[in-house]
């Protein structure tokens, strides 16, 4: 069999990516979380909101799982996957959606735009994005809307928390990350 010229360039390529990745024993595919890589300055949302999907699962998988918050701590849906019109749909549940308040014994409620519903309690656990511990925030199977959501939360920065958001039932398909802030490091808001 024989190959034009551009497609041997293309397999000696492939070839070379396998040989090097492959044979080492990492993924093929998919993001490398280097642990010795210098980390860019995370203080607040906004440090948060410039990073994209890749190095957001990077800054979770190399963040520890932290103290439970307790207080107000403000949220915002960054970046949701597998849905359509991600952005308009983030944007229109950040309207409503304004974060958590957490007790000390670690029960907690979403605070929406005017009031406060959907408690839960905060549990640790394995995450199941890298199996490593986190703080899961999941509620009851029968609750409207939520009953099927796992939130996967890590301390990123003192006071700023990462989460992953994934369904619970099923192949736990990721849903996105979420950004829950008890106060701004930077600029005090």
């Amino acid at each position: 069999m024989t190959f034009p010229r551009h497609d041997w360039k293309i397999f000696l390529l492939l070839s070379a990516v396998l040989a090097t990745r492959g044979l080492a024993g990492e993924p093929i595919l998919g993001p490398k979380i280097d642990d010795a890589a210098p980390a860019k300055a995370i203080m607040c949302f906004d440090d948060l909101k410039r990073l994209c999907p890749p190095e957001l699962e990077q800054l979770f998988a190399r963040s520890p799982v932290g103290p439970q918050p307790v207080g107000f701590v403000r949220g915002e849906i960054m970046h949701p996957a597998n849905t359509s019109l991600p952005c308009w749909k983030a944007q229109m549940a950040n309207k409503v959606w304004k974060g958590k308040q957490f007790c000390e014994s670690g029960d907690f409620v979403n605070q929406w735009k005017h009031f406060q519903a959907i408690r839960s309690h905060v549990q640790y656990g394995p995450s199941y994005f890298d199996g490593r511990p986190c703080m899961v925030l999941e509620y009851d199977p029968k609750t409207p809307l939520f009953g099927n959501m796992r939130d996967e939360v890590r301390e990123v920065a003192p006071g700023l928390y990462l989460a992953m958001v994934f369904d619970r039932c099923g192949c736990h398909t990721f849903r996105g990350f979420i950004a829950l802030e008890l106060q701004c490091n930077c600029c005090g808001k």
